[in-house]
């Protein structure tokens, strides 16, 4: 019960993401199928968010990194948490020029030195952001 006990501070800080970076409020839904799938798709993103801190640490352990420069002033993050790193793309935009309903000309988006590296830790390749599909 102790050992259990001891791990609740990861659990509480899991479940503080509902209420932080999820900014899950009160809404009202008529049907318990409606609750689940809420909660299901909540459960999802936490999910994702540990699985990109988990993968993102051990690959800068692999790799003997200290930290990444993901703080403001480019200061090292030692233990990156999913919304720091997805910070960093919130900016990443790809533009078509459209004329006539056909795509003339596609404007890739230009990635930093630091998202290649946070790509690379995380074993994503670069060019799924620098290659465009048309359809």
């Amino acid at each position: 019960m102790l050992r259990a006990y001891r791990h609740q501070s990861n659990l509480e800080r899991r479940n503080h993401i509902l209420k932080g970076p999820q900014e899950v409020a009160p809404v009202y839904l008529e049907t318990p199928h409606r609750i689940e799938a809420i909660l299901l798709s909540h459960f999802f993103a936490m999910l994702t968010e540990a699985l990109i801190e988990r993968e993102i640490r051990a690959s800068m352990q692999a790799a003997d990194l200290i930290g990444i420069p993901l703080y403001p002033e480019l200061r090292n993050c030692p233990a990156p948490s999913a919304p720091r790193i997805l910070e960093i793309f919130g900016g990443i935009q790809r533009h078509f020029l459209v004329r006539d309903g056909n795509v003339i000309q596609v404007f890739e988006p230009e990635l930093t030195p630091l998202q290649h590296k946070v790509l690379d830790l995380l074993h994503v390749p670069a060019d799924l952001y620098t290659s465009a599909s048309t359809t």
